[in-house]
């Protein structure tokens, strides 16, 4: 299995084209444009995940006001 999706040549039907993803499934049918698209933009995501998960790695939790467990802390207000 690869870690990069394909465009394959479609088995049935001549100029149509399929993506096959990392995991083995297959696209729908497409024309080799719209294939062509779909990896680019499923590369593009992962390389900005990639790049974003070390800096989100390091970043404290977001802890709301009701989960705060001092009971003396400051509450926001809603109003």
């Amino acid at each position: 299995m690869s870690k990069l999706p394909r465009v394959v040549p479609d088995s049935t039907y001549p100029g149509m084209y399929r993506v096959r993803w990392p995991d083995g499934s297959q696209s729908d049918m497409v024309n080799l444009t719209r294939a062509r698209d779909a990896v680019a933009c499923f590369l593009e995501t992962a390389e900005r995940r990639r790049r974003r998960a070390p800096a989100e790695a390091h970043r404290s939790p977001v802890v709301r006001p009701s989960e705060q467990t001092d009971p003396q802390a400051p509450q926001c207000s809603t109003a």
